[in-house]
C-alpha cells in the first residue's frame, strides 16, 4: 500500500472496519483494495472489504472493479457493503461476528440492537440468531397484518357510510323531483286554462272570470311559477347528472332524462 493510501486511513476506535479521510483517488482506492485482498483470514476482513467497497459510492468505482480486485463475488461484496451502510463503526460488536450482523440487517434497528445483544450475551450460532430473527419477522408480519385489517375494516365502515349518505340524498332528490314535476302539472293546468279564457273569444265562463287586463296579470304570473319550477327541475337534473357520471353511470342519464316543455 503506498504511502498516500495509508495517510486516507483513519482509526476506527477499535471497532471492526476502515475508515477513509476525505475523498479517495481511483489509485489510492485500487491500492487499498490489492492490500485487503491478501488479508482474507483477518477477522474483520468483511467489515474493512464492505467499507472499503462502500467508500467507492459508483462514483471512484464500480461493484464489478472491486469484485476483480479482491477476488469476491459481486454478490458476496453487495452484502459486505448493506451490513457496513447498516451498521457505521460504533454500532459493530467486535464480540459478535460479521456474520451474525448480516442476519439482522433488514430488522428495525431496535431488534438489531437487542437481537446482538442476546448474540453476545448468550453465545449465539448463526442457526439460533436466524430462528430469532424469523420469529421477530413472524410478529411483525402480524402486526402488520392486523394494522391492515384495521385500516380496512376504517375504510369499509367510512364506504358504507358515504354510500349510506348517497342513498339518503338521492331520495332526497327524487322526491323534490315528484313534488316539482307535480307542482309543473298544476300550474300547467291553470295556465291552460288561462290561456284559454285569454286566447279563446268563445270561451264565456273564462272570459267573464278573466277580463281585461286580469287575464294577462294572471296569464304571466303562472308563466313565472312555471319557469321557476323548470329552473328548480333543471337543477336537480344536473345534479343527477353529476352524480350519475361520478358513478360512471352517465350513459343512462340521457335515457331517464325528463323533457320539460318549452314555454306556451
Amino acid at each position: 500500500m503506498t504511502d498516500r493510501a495509508d495517510l486516507r486511513l483513519v482509526d476506527t476506535a477499535g471497532h471492526p472496519g476502515l475508515v477513509f479521510a476525505g475523498e479517495l483517488s481511483h489509485a489510492d482506492w485500487r491500492d487499498i483494495g490489492l492490500v485487503l485482498a491478501r488479508e482474507r483470514c483477518d477477522s474483520a476482513f468483511e467489515w474493512r472489504i464492505g467499507d472499503w467497497a462502500l467508500a467507492a459510492s459508483g462514483v471512484v468505482s464500480t461493484l464489478a472493479e472491486a469484485a476483480v480486485i479482491v477476488g469476491e463475488s459481486e454478490g458476496n461484496l453487495r452484502k459486505f457493503v448493506s451490513v457496513a451502510r447498516v451498521f457505521q463503526p460504533v454500532r459493530r460488536r467486535t464480540d459478535v461476528a460479521f456474520h451474525l450482523h448480516l442476519e439482522v440487517v433488514a430488522l428495525p434497528e431496535v431488534e438489531q440492537e437487542r437481537l446482538l445483544d442476546l448474540a453476545s450475551a448468550e453465545h449465539w450460532t448463526r442457526a439460533m440468531l436466524r430462528d430469532e430473527v424469523r420469529a421477530v419477522r413472524r410478529r411483525t408480519n402480524v402486526s402488520d397484518l392486523a394494522t391492515e385489517v384495521a385500516r380496512l375494516k376504517r375504510d369499509l365502515a367510512a364506504a358504507r357510510a358515504d354510500r349510506d349518505t348517497a342513498r339518503a340524498a338521492l331520495r332526497a332528490t327524487e322526491a323534490r323531483t315528484k313534488d316539482a314535476i307535480g307542482e309543473i302539472g298544476r300550474v300547467w293546468h291553470e295556465i291552460d286554462q288561462v290561456t284559454a279564457a285569454f286566447f279563446d273569444p268563445d270561451n264565456a265562463a273564462g272570459a267573464a272570470a278573466l277580463h281585461g287586463n286580469a287575464r294577462a296579470k294572471a296569464a304571466t304570473r303562472l308563466k313565472r311559477r312555471l319557469e321557476t319550477r323548470v329552473a328548480e327541475i333543471n337543477t336537480i337534473a344536473a345534479r343527477i347528472e353529476a352524480r350519475l357520471v361520478a358513478s360512471g353511470a352517465a350513459d343512462t342519464a340521457t335515457d331517464t332524462a325528463t323533457d320539460i316543455p318549452e314555454d306556451r
